[in-house]
Order: structure tokens, then sequence, then C-alpha cells
């Protein structure tokens, strides 16, 4: 556990330095063997205790993914850990979603009968919250079976647990969405699908669901060739609460590939939806969209910047803020880096944060408690699985808190290979003449490029001046051109990066 020692950014109309102190409240801890591990599923109770499933291959012969839950405290204690389950068939099983009702746990996905994840079946199983004991399991194994079957979204009522995935049919690549009610013991009540336009291609309702008194809102996407192909729209459906029935689609993209991933109802009865979008900005980035539940889109916002970013995780606070979880090759330490949005309803991003090592980090969902955000994904940068000098991801619950946009800081632990950008970085600002300098060690001497960019990852035109001397690097910035608003720059020297954050008034 590592509590945030520091965040550095400018403000004012000219800039000034603002330093905050150590924040205990936020941390980030990992769980894994000496394999690979991942992790999706994460929910908050009432009382602020993470329900968190990580997949560790911790069986013989060691290939596989088992799942196991864990409930952890506000302070990042573990208060218990489930036995690691499997179908009995020895292959992968792993857990998509996590959505906690009273005193139980319910955890939804795929579990494989063969080494091919074309065989996938549904699954949904149900734990005790209180000590985290197996209540059932229920296993969707239709007949005929054509192969592949997963549950990624579920909403939790009095009269039973409404699900969402996909389902194969008989050409391979045909797939639909999947929409189920199950009672709470974990017996099917209804199932149906959905084919886009009945044109028997590539649908899946990846993106989670959201409900009212009516209706079941589900994202996904629709209309691709197969499940590597580089097309598609993004997708929300609206079905009957009742059995299922379709009531109406929309769908967003361009050319290219789009997918919606994540979708939440905001505090404004709104569906905010996010994704990626190969079609749109700078080539696979990362979408908010906003639309009525009748699905007129209200607004859109792409984010990203020369690299690569997407988004599975959107949360709706109480507070009518809106925050987007992913990760992003284009900022930040590392090769991937986790990263957090903050929008209001009319699609203003308010603040941004970044977090992660020299390797990668990646943000798979995300629940919300108060002012902390609960972030699952994975690591490469830190926990058990450096090897002899190879990577492992282990699975990774990150706090953050929201309110102020603080993170844990990841640099206190992290060993970065000898080519990459010192973090002992200090900051001065010239107030007459709007310049900013940044100072830091460069004993080698090796050139950097500098770049700027603004909130939605466009390059802004930047002629910053570097000089090298003694060891040392300094970097002039000019910022009296830049757009008000965030703006970030970006350090960066062989395939290693820094950013930090501006913000301009």
């Amino acid at each position: 556990m590592h509590s945030i020692n520091k965040k550095i950014c400018f403000t004012g109309i000219i800039f000034f330095l603002l330093l905050v102190n150590s924040f205990a409240q936020t941390w980030y801890i990992t769980r894994g063997l000496s394999t690979d591990e991942v992790a999706w599923a994460v929910d908050v109770d009432s009382s602020g205790n993470i329900y968190w499933a990580v997949e560790e291959k911790d069986q013989w012969p060691y290939w596989y993914y088992n799942i196991v839950l864990f409930k952890i405290a506000p302070n990042a204690q573990q208060i218990w850990q489930s036995n690691s389950w499997d179908n009995g068939t020895g292959f992968n099983d792993i857990a998509f979603k996590a959505t906690v009702k009273d005193s139980t746990i319910y955890l939804s996905g795929r579990t494989d009968s063969t080494a091919s994840p074309a065989s996938g079946d549904a699954l949904v199983t149900s734990y005790d919250a209180n000590n985290g004991n197996f209540n059932w399991v229920y296993r969707f194994n239709p007949t005929p079976d054509y192969g592949y079957e997963e549950i990624d979204g579920v909403v939790v009522q009095p009269d039973g647990i409404y699900l969402s995935g996909w389902k194969q049919q008989q050409n391979t690549n045909d797939m639909d969405f999947l929409i189920q009610k199950i009672n709470s013991s974990g017996q099917l009540v209804w199932s149906t699908t959905w084919d886009y336009n009945s044109l028997g291609k590539f649908d899946g309702a990846n993106g989670h669901m959201a409900m009212d008194d009516n209706f079941l809102y589900i994202a996904g996407h629709v209309n691709r060739t197969n499940i590597g192909s580089l097309d598609g729209d993004g997708a929300i459906a609206c079905f009957s609460k009742n059995n299922g029935s379709y009531q109406w689609h929309t769908t967003w993209g361009g050319s290219l590939y789009d997918d919606a991933l994540g979708m939440t109802m905001g505090p404004d009865s709104m569906l905010y939806v996010v994704g990626y979008t190969g079609s749109y900005g700078n080539g696979s980035q990362t979408y908010l969209n906003k639309y009525s539940r009748s699905g007129i889109l209200q607004w859109s916002r792409i984010w990203g910047g020369t690299g690569t970013e997407d988004s599975r995780s959107v949360i709706a606070g109480s507070d009518a803020m809106i925050y987007v979880a992913g990760a992003t090759s284009s900022y930040g330490n590392g090769l991937k880096d986790i990263f957090v949005l903050k929008y209001d309803t009319a699609g203003t991003l308010l603040d941004s944060l970044f977090w992660g090592g020299a390797y990668d980090e990646i943000a798979h969902d995300a629940a919300l408690s108060g002012d902390y955000l609960y972030i699952t994904g994975e690591t490469k940068s830190y926990g058990n699985g450096q090897i002899n000098g190879d990577h492992k991801a282990d699975g990774l619950l990150l706090k953050v808190d929201v309110s102020s946009m603080q993170a844990p800081d990841s640099l206190m632990t992290a060993t970065l290979p000898s080519a990459s950008i010192s973090e002992n970085i200090k900051f001065s600002i010239d107030y007459l003449n709007a310049t900013a300098s940044i100072f830091f060690n460069d004993p080698k001497n090796e050139n950097f490029s500098v770049k700027a960019f603004n909130s939605i990852g466009q390059e802004i035109i930047t002629h910053p001046e570097i000089l090298h001397n003694g060891g040392h690097t300094t970097v002039y910035i000019n910022f009296s051109g830049f757009p008000k608003g965030i703006c970030f720059i970006q350090i960066n020297k062989n395939d290693r990066s820094i950013t930090k954050k501006i913000i301009i008034l």
C-alpha cells in the first residue's frame, strides 16, 4: 500500500505553482502470483467496503484463470478472501462485472469448457457478502449450443436479476445481443436475443446496462465482420423490462471501428456511454457520449493524444459529475497509464489525472463511493509479476479521490529503466513573460522532444527552447498563446515520456 506524495499543476492567467500535501486516504494494492493475473470486476457497498474479483492461475496446471473474490475495507485492509472458483473443467473462468446488493455479491462473466475461448458459457455466481461463502452458480448453456456466450451487464432488482451480453448463433461470426432475467436463486425466467437489422453479423452487448421502471438500456457494438475486424459501430438498444422485447436502437460511428464499452444513467436521467473510436480523432481514442432515454444524442466528446486510448468505465456521481476511467499510451509515465477524466453534465472537461509506473497499467472497471473512485485493472509495474526481468500482469485495485483528483504516488516504488526520464523535475515561472522553465537531471545530455496538447489531445503549436548544461536540461515554454482550460506538456526521451498538466484560466 502506498500513500500519495505530491501533485504539481499551474493555474492563473499567468501561472503559479501549487503543491498538494500527502493524502493518506488514497492507495493501491495488487494481487497475483508469478504468472499473469487480471481483474475486471469491482463494486462498493453502502459502508464503503470494496468487492473485487481477480482471475488467478492458482490451480494445477497453472495455465487457466480461476475466480477469487476479495472484500477490502476502505483503508485497504483485506476482510476476507473467497475460495478459488472454477467450473470443474479446468479452463478459464472470468468475472467481468461485480454487483453488490444488500448482503449478496454477484459476479458475472463467462466460463469455458475447452481451452478455446470460443467455448464460453454465460456465468453468474452468488456469494455471501458477510463472509465470502459461495451461494449458487447460474450457467447458460443453451440447446443447441453454438459455442460462445458471456454476461457483461447486470442490474439486480427485487423482482429478479437482469442480464445482458453476447450469444453466438450457428454461423461462427454471427453474434447477437443476449438479454435475460434470472430469479434471486439463479433460475432462468426468460431469455431473448437481438440481431442488429437481422444482418447476421458480429453484434455484442459488451457495454453494460442501465434500467428504469419500464425499460432496459444496453450498450455494445453492432455490424462488425468479426471480433478482429476494423469495422462496426457503437450502439445502444432498448428492450422491455417485462420480457426483453426489442423497442429501439441507435448507432454511433464512422468508417472504421467504434465500440461502446461502458454505460451508466446519470443523476439527470440521461445515458452516458464510453468506449473507443477509430473513426474520429487521432485514431483509437476514447469517447464520452450523452443520450436521452429515447436514444437522441445530446453531445459527444473525444479525448486522447497521439497514442491510443480506450475506456470501459463511466460513473455518475451524486454531485452531477461524470467520471471516465481508462488507459492511455499518449500521456503519463509509462507504456500505458490509467487516466480519470472529470466532466460535468454539459460535457465540459473539468479535470484529469494519470497514474502508473514504467510499464503497463490498464483500467477495466470502476465503482464510486462518496469522494472515492475504486478502479480495477492490471499492472506490470508493481506487484509480484516481475520475475527475472519479465514483467507479468498482476490484478490492480486503485483508490483515487475524485473531489480533489488525487491519486496515490506511483513513483515512490517505481523502478524505471536507465533510459527513462528522471522524475526529479523542478518548475519555475516567469510571471511577467508567461514563461515556464522545466528543469531536470540529464547526465547523458540526450536529446528530448517536448510537445503540448489541449484537453482533447490536439497538439498545440509551440517552439520550446531546450538547453543542455553540465548534466542538466532546462526547457523554456511560452504559454501566452495557449488556449484556456486544461493543457498537457509531454517530455519524451527514447520510448519513455512524462506528462504534466497545467490549467490556464
